[in-house]
């Protein structure tokens, strides 16, 4: 996992949670993870003041910036 496999101060790993709690399908894990966020059905608001339901672990990231700031 680039750049989360390198020990640097300024590197989160982020990995993703399903709907069950467990690591989701597509989420890299491991011991190199610092965090887990959900990943799976997560409600998101889009362009236009509309919501959809996305996942991935790009959202998981989206979490975790918030609760880190």
């Amino acid at each position: 996992m680039y750049p989360g496999c390198f020990e640097l101060p300024n590197v989160i790993c982020v990995g993703g949670l399903g709907i069950n709690g467990k690591i989701y399908e597509f989420s890299g894990y491991g011991e190199k993870i610092d965090i887990y966020a959900p990943a799976e059905t997560v409600y998101c608001l889009m362009p236009e003041d509309t919501y959809t339901y996305s996942e991935g672990v790009s959202i998981s990231v989206a979490y975790v910036t918030g609760t880190i700031a």
